[in-house]
């Protein structure tokens, strides 16, 4: 009977050998894997899209959508108050227009880069059609663009470090917007900031 607890007991030394054996081959198998590495790179802070513009410096502020055809005009009057060009007499909600001019003012963008491909592959057709628009006056007379193409990721999903393609000014980079900004001014083109 004790031979047979000595077998026993040796039969688990020997299975306990073999098993940590085993976890030492694996071990150092891993060493020759690669690390896991992140499939996206981390996103970058916004930074300003127009540095040295402040929503004081806004005098003009076009909104549109170049497929439908609708539009917001804001101009701000002598007297520093918002109007509607197309209805002077409609009370603008001063604050919401206030709220519109600083979205454009500190209009943020993820990166910058030079395409690689057609403009069209971003959204910007050969014949000028893209998805919405962003114009603006300022104070001294600068005249500024903002064309928005295709988004970049997953709208529903709002992947971080997605947004929109745009073109702005004559730059030769494309940007990218994030989307909330743009679904601002598009949600404020669609329902005017009428009292």
């Amino acid at each position: 009977m004790m031979r047979r607890n000595s077998l026993s007991g040796l039969l688990i030394l020997i299975l306990i050998a073999v098993g940590m054996g085993a976890l030492l081959l694996l071990d150092e198998q891993r060493d020759d894997v690669a690390p896991i590495r992140a499939t996206t790179a981390p996103t970058a802070p916004a930074r300003d899209l127009f540095g040295g513009v402040g929503v004081d410096d806004i005098t003009a502020i076009q909104l549109v959508d170049p497929n439908s055809g609708r539009r917001l005009a804001l101009v701000m009057t002598t007297d520093d108050e918002w109007i509607m060009p197309e209805a002077p007499a409609r009370q603008i909600d001063q604050r919401t227009a206030r709220l519109i001019a600083r979205t454009v003012a500190d209009m943020p963008y993820q990166r910058d880069f030079i395409a690689e491909q057609a403009l069209s592959h971003y959204g910007f057709r050969a014949d000028g059609a893209h998805s919405f628009s962003v114009f603006f006056i300022t104070r001294s007379n600068e005249e500024h663009a903002v064309l928005i193409g295709n988004p970049t990721g997953d709208i529903e999903r709002r992947t971080p470090g997605a947004g929109f393609y745009a073109l702005v000014d004559e730059r030769e980079a494309l940007y990218i917007i994030p989307y909330d900004p743009i679904f601002y001014l598009i949600d404020q083109m669609l329902n005017p900031p009428v009292e």
